[in-house]
């Protein structure tokens, strides 16, 4: 099996200034789902997995739905310290691909982009895309991933000039 090449891109900022202070630790999860699993979810912020899932956010909707929302939620509060801590969701459909998450004036980029500059205080953006086809590819990284890493980091520097000042996480699976 062939080695993959690490990808880490770090931008450090400095600031003489004082900051208008916000919450540490809001995030994000970007998350890719079938109409039908979104219709099932009534909020789109929670502060606990038991939040989560009396909005809609479960295991047995994971399972049914075969959408991996209820598992990413639990992974975040898995860490005691995130209890309490503002977890967001941006629901989009399951056919938008990470590329298109990331590529500007696309639908999920926008929505994207206003939930940001609306919300204000997320840090952290973690991003899955639940896989709807099999792709040939035979590394563990999808073509979907590889292209959209160099765009994510566009993104990231964008909103950086915007004075929001995010880490941003990709996650994507491959259908075996």
């Amino acid at each position: 099996m062939a080695k993959q090449p690490n990808v880490r891109t770090n931008i450090i900022d400095s600031l003489l200034s004082t900051n208008v202070s916000t919450p540490d630790g809001e995030t994000i999860l970007v998350v890719t789902m079938t109409s039908a699993y979104a219709a099932l979810i009534t909020k789109d912020k929670f502060t606990s997995l038991k939040d989560a899932e009396d909005a809609g956010v479960t295991e047995s909707n994971d399972l049914t739905q075969n959408n991996l929302v209820w598992e990413h939620v639990k992974d975040f509060y898995t860490f005691p310290e995130n209890e309490g801590t503002t977890l967001h969701l941006l629901k989009l459909e399951d056919t938008v691909t990470m590329t298109n998450i990331f590529t500007v004036s696309n639908n999920a980029y926008n929505a994207l982009d206003l939930r940001l500059k609306t919300e204000g205080s997320i840090r952290l953006m973690m991003v899955a895309v639940n896989p709807t086809v099999t792709e040939s590819h035979t590394s563990s990284l999808s073509s979907d991933l590889e292209a959209a890493i160099p765009l994510a980091h566009a993104f990231g520097i964008l909103q950086r000039q915007k004075q929001r000042f995010i880490h941003i996480v990709l996650e994507n699976r491959k259908i075996l």
